[in-house]
C-alpha cells in the first residue's frame, strides 16, 4: 500500500498533464490516495472493491472503500480528504500526526496467511531553522 498524490499541469495546447508521486508528508487540507495493488482481488470484469480502514495516531478513524482503477488492473485507490478544522465528511489532522491506511490482504505468498498492509503519510510539522 503506497500513499500518492498527483500533480497536474496545464500544457501549451491546453491539455492538463497528470504527475504520479509518492508521498510521504501532507498539510491540513490536502488530499491524499492510498493506493493498493493486489491482483487476487480482482475477481469480476467489473470495477472491484476492497475494504480498507483509516487510522489516525492509532486510533481507527473510518472503515473506507477503494475502488479499482481500472477493469482487470488489480490495483485500488481510496480518497481520503484533510482538514484543519472539525468537518465528518474530512480527516481531522494536526501538525506532527501520523496517518495510516490499512488493508488485510486475504492471499498472499508471502507470509502465505492474512496479513494487513500499511500506508503511512506524515502530517507535516514545521521545525525551527538553523
Amino acid at each position: 500500500m503506497v500513499p500518492v498524490g498527483f500533480d497536474f499541469q496545464r500544457n501549451a495546447d491546453g491539455g492538463v498533464n497528470q504527475a504520479r508521486k509518492e508521498l510521504l508528508r501532507i498539510d491540513p487540507g490536502d488530499r491524499v490516495t492510498f493506493e493498493v495493488v493486489d491482483y487476487d482481488m480482482d475477481q469480476s470484469d467489473e470495477r472491484d472493491t476492497v475494504p480498507v480502514e483509516m487510522w489516525r495516531n492509532g486510533a481507527k478513524w473510518k472503515e473506507l472503500t477503494a475502488t479499482e482503477t481500472e477493469e482487470y488492473s488489480g490495483i485500488f485507490r481510496v480518497e481520503v480528504d484533510t482538514s484543519a478544522e472539525s468537518d465528518p465528511a474530512k480527516l481531522q489532522i494536526v501538525p506532527g500526526d501520523q496517518l495510516f491506511c490499512r488493508y488485510a490482504d486475504q492471499q498472499n505468498t508471502f507470509p502465505g496467511h492474512t496479513v494487513f498492509r500499511e500506508g503511512m503519510v506524515f502530517a507535516n510539522k514545521p521545525t525551527e531553522g538553523l
